[in-house]
C-alpha cells in the first residue's frame, strides 16, 4: 500500500463551520497530499524538504489564524487551544527534523495528521464553530473571512517550495 492510500482525506464531517478555518484545513491536507507524492515519486531530497518547509508554515499559520479568531470571539478554551497548538508544531519539528537526517517519516506525518483531523477537528476545532454560531452575526463574522488562494500572495510558505 502506498502512503497515498494511508492519507486521511478531507470530507465535510471535518467542517466546523468557520469559512477560513475550514477552507485552512483543506489547504493544510493539501500539503500533506504534495509532500507525500513529492517523496513516493522520489522528486528528490531538496523539493521534499521545501515542501515539508511549506506544510510547517502553512500549519503554523493556520494555528495563528484560528487562535486570532478565537481572541475576537473571547472563546473561552483559548489556552488549552494555545497549548494542543503547541505541542502538534513541536511534533511537526520533530518529523521535519528526522527527514532532513534522512529517516522515512511519511507514516509518522500521516499518523500526526490522523491525530490532527479526528481529535483536533472534530473535537477541539468543532467546539470554535458551536460557540461562534451562538454569537451575534457581526462577532462571529471573524471565522468567515475568506481563505487564501493556494496560489495567491496570502498562501503562508508558498515563497518557499519556489526557492
Amino acid at each position: 500500500m502506498s502512503d497515498n492510500e494511508m492519507l486521511p482525506t478531507w470530507s465535510r464531517t471535518f467542517e466546523v463551520g468557520l469559512e477560513r478555518i475550514d477552507c485552512e484545513h483543506k489547504m493544510i491536507l493539501s500539503a500533506l497530499t504534495d509532500f507525500l507524492i513529492t517523496v513516493e515519486n522520489d522528486l528528490g531530497q531538496r523539493l521534499a524538504i521545501r515542501v515539508l518547509r511549506v506544510l510547517y508554515n502553512y500549519t503554523k499559520s493556520h494555528f495563528e489564524n484560528e487562535e486570532q479568531i478565537m481572541r475576537d470571539i473571547e472563546y473561552e478554551l483559548l489556552d488549552e487551544h494555545h497549548w494542543w497548538h503547541g505541542e502538534f508544531l513541536e511534533r511537526l519539528e520533530g518529523v521535519r527534523d528526522r527527514f532532513q537526517s534522512g529517516e522515512n517519516v511519511c507514516e509518522s506525518l500521516i499518523g500526526l495528521f490522523r491525530n490532527f483531523l479526528h481529535q483536533h477537528i472534530l473535537v477541539d476545532d468543532a467546539k470554535i464553530g458551536e460557540f461562534a454560531r451562538g454569537l451575534p452575526l457581526a462577532i462571529s463574522a471573524f471565522g468567515r473571512l475568506p481563505c487564501p488562494s493556494e496560489d495567491g500572495p496570502g498562501h503562508p510558505g508558498r515563497a518557499d517550495i519556489d526557492r
